[in-house]
């Protein structure tokens, strides 16, 4: 699971869903009356003592609160009187959603024999990098799987292989490239 912040408009419309790492595709957002929305596509709020709730504008002097269930979340809104009232500005909910799927990576070609292999070297450590750059980014800051531990660790081992037959360049035989990870 990845966590998420969404902000929700007073028509019920999403201003904008904010994760990193999250599957945010089916969200959405929906007024059904007066200081009475929908979301769908969640897995719930981020439980405590990560999570954070609602977040309301002070200015809007409303108060936020909201149920789970069968998969709904239901945000209600109210004035200080406890009257139902649509949201003035936006209320930002702090959820948890899927984890989007691994980043899909193109392999680069096949290296030409013809090629300058210290060009292919750039270009496979240049991707290698990327990749585990991403990777790593996810795992820095909390939002990486089990699953994405194993594949930064797999294309870091890929790339200490790069970087073992650098010094057999230019030229020196056959080079063995390294396999590169899935």
């Amino acid at each position: 699971m990845a966590n998420a912040a969404i902000n929700i408009m007073g028509d019920g419309s999403t201003y904008d869903v904010v994760t990193m790492g999250g599957d945010v595709a089916d969200i959405q957002t929906r007024r059904i009356n007066t200081g009475v929305y929908e979301v769908t596509g969640t897995l719930g709020m981020v439980p405590p003592p990560d999570g954070w709730g609602t977040v309301t504008n002070p200015v809007d002097q409303i108060n936020a609160s909201l149920t789970y269930q069968d998969s709904v979340l239901t945000l209600h809104t109210v004035d200080h009187e406890e009257q139902p009232i649509d949201i003035p500005s936006k209320v930002t909910l702090h959820i948890l959603v899927p984890d989007a799927p691994p980043p899909q990576y193109d392999a680069p070609p096949a290296p030409d024999p013809h090629d300058d292999l210290e060009q292919v070297y750039r270009q496979r450590r240049a991707h290698a990098d990327a990749v585990i750059q991403s990777l790593q980014d996810l795992i820095d800051i909390g939002e990486g799987t089990a699953e994405t531990e194993e594949r930064v660790l797999d294309w870091k081992r890929y790339r200490v292989g790069l970087n073992q037959i650098a010094h057999l360049l230019p030229g020196q035989g056959d080079i063995q490239w390294p396999v590169q990870p899935e």
